[in-house]
């Protein structure tokens, strides 16, 4: 199984069903890979980096599932920095997969391979606008690679996590399997003795409030907003973050 198949079936495994992007030469086995799980994983090619990122990040808010992003190295990835800072800051789970040209093309900076800028460590950029950013270096480690991205994606603070692999790993071919079950666990660490003793107060208060109005932000979820709001009569107010959380 080629790499970009097995990376394809690793996030079909941890639940994406779409993938935005725009294909490029570096990640035609990634591609391929995507064609062959059709209709279990969608793919949908925009115009710009950008929009792939910003379409993730917007399929995300609307239905509450992580989506994939895939780019190409240099200047695609960096066209796609902006929707991932967004999606950090709003908690917006995503997934950004990028190609990178092989370590023994990247230590010959005088020598031209397309979209690859010697001087931009890929790496360390996306590290500052995203929760991580895990390097793959081998087919073999592509599975633990994004079993590991996405349970980091959701988990905990949702947020982007970039995953990066070279064109050679993508292209190169390893016998062994793949996985075939993984359930994403959540990276959340257990609530405190003085969070709890905080979520006994606020709903103490709520109960009692004579006039008790919601104000949902980004991470609130719809049916749950609904829920609180339907039980105690309130009305409820969305910040930038949370509009689309409930119909207006």
């Amino acid at each position: 199984m080629l790499g970009g198949t097995r990376l394809a079936h690793a996030l079909r495994r941890n639940g994406i069903k779409v993938v935005f992007g725009i294909p490029g030469t570096h990640t035609v086995p990634f591609y391929k890979g995507l064609q062959q799980l059709q209709p279990d994983i969608s793919t949908i090619t925009t115009r710009h980096e950008s929009g792939a990122g910003y379409a993730a990040d917007g399929y995300a808010r609307a239905t509450g599932e992580l989506a994939a992003v895939s780019v190409v190295t240099g200047i695609g990835l960096t066209n796609t920095l902006t929707p991932m800072a967004a999606a950090l800051a709003d908690s917006v789970p995503m997934l950004v997969i990028s190609s990178e040209v092989p370590a023994y093309w990247s230590a010959r900076p005088s020598r031209q391979f397309s979209h690859f800028v010697p001087s931009v460590d890929g790496q360390s950029i996306a590290a500052a606008v995203s929760k991580a950013s895990i390097v793959v270096d081998s087919v073999a480690g592509i599975d633990a690679a994004v079993d590991e991205a996405c349970a980091l994606a959701r988990g905990g603070r949702p947020g982007p996590v970039h995953l990066t692999l070279p064109i050679n790993v993508l292209a190169a071919r390893d016998e062994g399997a793949a996985s075939t079950i993984f359930t994403c666990g959540s990276t959340a660490e257990p609530l405190s003795d003085a969070a709890r003793a905080a979520l006994v107060e606020t709903a103490a208060a709520l109960r009692s409030a004579q006039r008790p109005v919601v104000l949902a932000g980004g991470g609130a979820h719809g049916a749950a907003v609904r829920e609180v709001a339907e039980a105690y009569e309130a009305p409820v107010l969305s910040t930038v973050a949370g509009k689309g959380g409930l119909n207006e």
